[in-house]
């Protein structure tokens, strides 16, 4: 598995960071439903002989519902064994069976389906694991919840791999992440990160200069909470405040940037004091999930917010009522690339984030995850949500993979430092880089004017170089 946190940018670094190579027509993209999945170990060393819980997130990262079936395998390591397998919901911790949302068989290797009548598809938009409060609290599109228990000779590090197919995603998506069998607690530190850009057809984005349909940044965190089995129930232990994240820093590669001037902004007040309420619908530019210990919390919108004196740009949401920003600078005098930070990130014991941005806040496929509580369908809903400049830009220098790397600090040890780094991707996990260079325009113009128009005068020449930035301004261009 490999984040989230935080993306903004100058605007007026757009030019600097992306090189400012011209215009193209991006290539049209009809919406559909793909797949990515991520997954999550409670705790994240399972002593040998012991239980826990394996949690599978599948996103939906196209702009449409799926169809028909959606099956996730998950290849368990030899020496763990699944005992029960279903939706995790609300503040259980293992599976759930009241209502059968995702239907699961098989004890080595597990198969779950979506319940044709409770869970018919997984929603499209580019949102998260919907786990939503409303006037019936419902929730929808929930991950996976596996318990195993181990067998008392197994140690080690062993792969578990991770398949979603069907649903008439365009094609399978998988991920192998270790599970870590050992009587030593694991220590503070990065569980996994992930970073992936997607397409509205349900792709992954590699196609460089374009203005990608959804980012999505996945930070899982070290647990050290035994899991307690008792009947149907699941209860993990608490791990102490100075074992829990701190500060958090994502380096993004050069010349991934954003707009924060694409998009209306919140004024802060307004978001501290009414717990985001009040925030326009067109200041939302994204979503995010954040799993706990002992509770998750509803999928939650971020905002674009009025940054402060000396801060460029600023994202925001909430964590169990508690807000959350997202900061970036500019590495200057190294490779002009971006790095976002979260500095004092509630003590909430938190397992997982996973924060989506939008390319086009506008978008109406957005709308199942915009509005204060999410289902923006109504007319005077979707009319808030405004066509905006492209938030997003990806690289346009035709590279390898490129590299994301996420740092992290606990409360009361600054001291102590966890790191991790994953490259980009396709839907399988294998490391791909920005491709499609021929497709961007580079037809810069130059006029140049004499500086007077008096006769048998001596004169200087005015030059102006206009680089063309119209792919950055226009959704369906290339940066």
């Amino acid at each position: 598995m490999r984040t989230p946190f935080r993306i903004a940018v100058l605007s007026s670094l757009l030019c600097v960071a992306s090189l400012c190579l011209g215009a193209a027509s991006a290539l049209a993209e009809a919406e559909g439903p793909g797949f990515e999945a991520s997954t999550e170990v409670w705790p994240s060393h399972i002593p040998p002989g012991g239980e826990g819980l394996i949690y599978l997130t599948v996103t939906n990262i196209g702009a449409a519902d799926t169809t028909g079936t959606v099956t996730v395998t998950d290849v368990l390591p030899p020496g763990i064994t699944a005992t029960d397998a279903g939706a995790q919901v609300g503040e259980r911790r293992g599976p759930s069976h009241e209502p059968e949302l995702w239907d699961c068989t098989g004890t080595t290797v597990v198969i779950c389906k979506n319940n044709p009548v409770n869970l018919p598809s997984l929603t499209g938009g580019a949102g998260g694991p919907k786990y939503r409060k409303n006037e019936i609290h419902q929730q929808t599109d929930p991950r996976i919840a596996i318990a195993v228990k181990v067998a008392a000779g197994s140690s080690g590090t062993m792969p578990n791999q991770v398949t979603v197919t069907g649903g008439d995603a365009p094609a399978p998506a998988s991920t192998t992440e270790p599970i870590i069998v050992s009587e030593t607690p694991a220590p503070f530190g990065v569980s996994g990160f992930d970073v992936w850009f997607s397409n509205s057809d349900g792709t992954i984005d590699t196609q460089a200069g374009s203005h990608p349909y959804a980012a999505t940044f996945v930070l899982g965190f070290n647990q050290k909470g035994a899991v307690k089995h008792e009947g149907e129930e699941y209860n993990v232990e608490s791990i102490r405040a100075s074992e829990q994240v701190r500060n958090v820093e994502v380096e993004l590669p050069p010349g991934l940037v954003g707009n924060p001037s694409a998009v209306p902004q919140c004024p802060r007040e307004l978001f501290e004091n009414d717990q985001y309420r009040s925030c326009p619908a067109n200041t939302q530019i994204g979503v995010v999930t954040t799993n706990f210990g002992v509770n998750s919390e509803p999928t939650e919108p971020v905002f674009n917010i009025a940054p402060p004196p000396g801060k460029p740009a600023e994202f925001g949401f909430t964590i169990l009522g508690n807000p959350a920003y997202l900061d970036s600078i500019v590495r200057t005098g190294t490779d002009d690339g971006i790095t976002t930070d979260a500095f004092n990130v509630p003590q909430r014991n938190i397992q997982n984030s996973i924060v989506t941005l939008w390319s086009n806040p506008g978008d109406p496929s957005h709308a199942p995850w915009s509005g204060a509580f999410f289902g923006c369908h109504s007319a005077e809903c979707i009319e808030h949500l405004s066509e905006s400049k492209p938030l997003l830009t990806l690289p346009t220098a035709c590279a390898g993979p490129q590299r994301f790397t996420v740092r992290m600090h606990p409360w009361f040890n600054e001291s102590v430092t966890s790191e991790a780094s994953v490259l980009s991707h396709d839907s399988t996990g294998n490391p791909v880089g920005y491709t499609g260079c021929g497709h961007l325009a580079f037809s810069p113009s130059i006029t140049t004017a004499p500086d007077t128009s008096r006769a048998d005068t001596p004169a200087g020449l005015t030059v102006e170089v206009k680089p063309p930035v119209a792919g950055l301004l226009s959704n369906e261009g290339l940066g």
